[in-house]
């Protein structure tokens, strides 16, 4: 009996050898991984420690930290006083044509707004049909822009961030209807009804962007864009007055592209540290993962180029230079520690991007607010300046702004070395209907 018990307690002791080796290795495992967790563990705590004392600091001087309090902050306006209420009404209002038309509607189609000539046919029969289409909506947009203020606060929020808003589409049509109105009543000689509608674009697009969003800024700079370009063949028509210039003089001056950025820099740092301190940048989980939060590195380099862009402005008067500088300067450091480029590259691009974005409206705003100043000579003496007055304007890659007078109107032109000249903003005379 002794012997048999012997080997049974033996065969007992060799059946449950394995098992005790596998739970002595997934205990060691489970150490292992633990450790190698920890630091990722520690520093997750440790950041949204750190993350909540800036969101206290944040809040303590009145900056939003999430959507609701970004929503909150935005001033309630009744109805009537509100210029989005009656942009709402345009773009529901609003009415396409035929799709036999779309190829020669401007800044939709393949059609452009000619500057020294007069519209093809097909183009203005085009805008004409579009135009008589949406005479309501014309008139809502117009009652919109009497207002001062615009606010528009629904937003829907996908899985990644912040989505744009539905009613951007919409913007960018009555934007389109309104630059065609613009051109159709500058070619009937209407100087002052085609300034007007412009000037209705400019509150139009200026309204996207009101929440501080990078998305609706953006989207605001683009249409900003179509705008000048109707303006471009506008004063090439007419004589026009310091005043009827002065909205976009004021709206698409490099002092006012600054103060943008900076606002938009301001609400985005709030709400993406809301996010990582929340744990919401890409999912905790996924962060803990990655080496303690590829996700939240992401993020927080993130807020590192946006406080170097709003850092970068309000030292010089030469902005300009600055972010040619800042733009080396990034360039510089991906080179240096390439995990800032994969970080930065996961969600928001690449930084070279964002500069060169930055430094092209720049530009354009430079370039707007050299033509202003010319025009404005012309308003007050009926001439153009036969030369710039110094310094020369200076655009971000260096190089010079010139100048010239031509037959009837003016050119603006940049030349980088070694490359051909570039017109950057023309007026000539342009033909109005007979």
């Amino acid at each position: 009996m002794s012997t048999f018990s012997a080997m049974e307690k033996e065969g007992r002791r060799s059946r449950s050898t394995p098992w005790a080796k596998k739970r002595r290795r997934l205990i060691v495992l489970f150490a292992l991984l633990v450790l190698l967790l920890s630091p990722a563990l520690v520093w997750r705590v440790r950041l949204a420690s750190e993350v909540c004392e800036q969101l206290a600091a944040l809040r303590a001087v009145g900056r939003p930290t999430n959507i609701d309090e970004l929503h909150e902050s935005m001033m309630t306006l009744a109805p009537e006083e509100n210029a989005a209420t009656f942009f709402r009404e345009a773009a529901a209002a609003y009415r396409d044509v035929a799709l036999k038309h779309w190829d020669y509607l401007p800044f939709r189609g393949k059609a452009a707004l000619p500057v020294g000539e007069a519209l093809p046919e097909e183009n203005r029969v085009a805008m004409e049909a579009l135009v008589a289409a949406n005479a309501t909506a014309l008139e809502r947009l117009h009652a919109g822009a009497k207002c001062s203020r615009s606010r528009y606060i629904d937003r829907y929020q996908s899985s990644y961030g912040f989505s744009e808003r539905p009613h951007v589409r919409a913007t960018e049509l009555l934007t389109n209807l309104l630059c065609c109105d613009a051109a159709l009543l500058g070619d009937s000689g209407k100087t002052g009804e085609a300034i007007a509608s412009l000037t209705t674009a400019l509150a139009l697009v200026a309204s996207l962007s009101t929440d501080g969003m990078y998305t609706s800024l953006s989207r605001q700079w683009q249409l900003e864009t179509r705008i000048l370009a109707a303006l471009k063949r506008l004063m090439g028509q007419a004589d026009y007055t310091e005043e009827q210039l002065r909205p976009f003089r004021t709206q698409l001056s490099p002092g006012e592209r600054i103060a943008q950025w900076q606002r938009m820099c301001d609400v985005e740092q709030s709400l993406f540290l809301s996010r990582i301190g929340q744990g919401r940048s890409r999912g905790m989980v996924r962060n803990l993962l990655l080496a303690g939060g590829v996700g939240d590195l992401n993020l927080r380099a993130y807020l590192g180029l946006m406080a170097e862009v709003r850092a970068c402005f309000g030292v010089s008067q030469s902005e300009q230079q600055i972010l040619a500088a800042r733009h080396a300067a990034w360039e510089a450091r991906i080179d240096a520690h390439p995990m800032v480029y994969v970080t930065l590259t996961m969600n928001f691009g690449q930084p070279p991007a964002h500069w060169a974005y930055m430094r092209t409206r720049w530009d354009e705003a430079l370039v707007a607010e050299t033509a202003f100043v010319v025009a404005a000579h012309k308003a007050k003496t009926g001439e153009y300046p036969t030369v710039l007055g110094a310094p020369t304007p200076t655009l971000s890659d260096g190089s010079l702004l010139n100048y010239e007078q031509i037959d009837g109107g003016f050119r603006l032109w940049r030349q980088s070395e070694g490359q051909e000249p570039v017109d950057c903003w023309v007026v000539v005379p342009t033909p109005t209907a007979s």
